[in-house]
């Protein structure tokens, strides 16, 4: 509200709503930050402060809106040391179960039941993931993709696996069920070595080779690291 106060658009008979709610959103990571997100709430024990801010505060779909979702993704790269320990407390509080307020919303979001899509999922397996890190990276796709429709005419999903060289270890549609792919995923084993993002990336070709564009079905990538 400060800066919204003191900004130029608080001034302005001409300024929107729209324009003053972009403001607010833009403004919201740099405050979350100033006043202990990133050690207080972010580390808080027994994540009792992320479980009410998942179950309690953002329970309306309307807040998990394109702007809210990059308002939090902004707000969480700007705690890089935090973020190893958040996976782990993410796992231990089940902050990364499939009916938990954050999956729900990607879900939700993406209207997932009523659209198909070619998803490519890249993973890191280097060396700076570690081990333990990786097994709970797994677990957390695999648990978001049981909110998608996996199969021939839903969605077809392949992973990527990358650190030194990447390489397709799930085809892209190879599997149709969710139980079959969820298994596919966590038994992908863990590499170490070296981080090769780039050439992950130039492989996306390779891996959308069979993408359904004629039907126009969309396709995406997303990359776990």
């Amino acid at each position: 509200m400060q800066s919204i106060v003191n900004s130029p658009l608080y001034s302005n008979a001409n300024t929107t709503c729209d324009q003053l709610k972009t403001f607010a959103f833009q403004s919201h990571s740099n405050c979350h930050t100033s006043y202990g997100f990133c050690t207080n709430i972010f580390l808080s024990n027994q994540c009792q402060n992320l479980v009410c801010i998942g179950n309690e505060v953002f329970t309306d779909s309307d807040y998990w809106s394109k702007q809210a979702i990059d308002q939090i993704i902004k707000t969480t790269t700007s705690c890089p040391s935090q973020i190893s320990t958040f996976l782990l407390d993410a796992q231990s509080c089940n902050l990364n179960s499939p009916d938990h307020a954050l999956v729900s919303a990607i879900h939700n979001y993406l209207d997932c039941n009523s659209r198909a899509f070619d998803f490519v999922i890249i993973l890191d397996a280097s060396g700076s993931v570690e081990y333990s890190n990786f097994e709970i990276m797994k677990n957390f796709v695999a648990n978001m993709l049981s909110s998608f429709t996996i199969g021939r005419n839903g969605t077809r999903v392949g992973v990527i696996r990358y650190a030194n060289s990447p390489s397709i270890v799930i085809s892209l549609g190879s599997f149709n069920t969710y139980s079959q792919l969820a298994s596919a995923i966590r038994g992908i084993s863990y590499t170490g070595g070296k981080t090769n993002t780039a050439a992950a990336l130039n492989l996306l070709t390779t891996a959308f080779a069979t993408a359904r564009v004629r039907e126009a079905c969309p396709s995406r990538s997303c990359c776990f690291y």
